[in-house]
């Protein structure tokens, strides 16, 4: 066996697969192993893009969520430091 050739030795695959690696092959026209090998990388970095895309998304709508939560929580918490200073002037000063 030479650099040249592939060892199919260990290897099985199906027919399905075979006639299915033979039309995408075709199909993108690849002329070599190189053109197949780059078209995968292409694929597999669009798909991990719309990952992070998607995951991104949720995070966003979660930060946002997260936001109106807290600057919520913040707001009565103020109300209620209010309420406690005016309760403790009033006992202070018998108003």
């Amino acid at each position: 066996m030479n650099d040249t050739e592939i060892s199919d030795e260990g290897y099985e695959i199906s027919d399905e697969d075979y006639t299915h690696a033979q039309k995408m092959w075709n199909k993108i026209s690849m002329e070599t192993m190189r053109d197949c090998h780059d078209s995968y990388l292409k694929n597999k970095c669009f798909l991990i893009a719309g990952v992070f895309e998607n995951v991104r998304d949720i995070c966003m709508k979660i930060i946002d969520l997260i936001q109106v939560v807290v600057t919520q929580l913040l707001d009565w918490l103020k109300q209620m430091y209010s309420l406690a200073n005016l309760f403790k002037r009033s006992m202070l000063y018998g108003a």
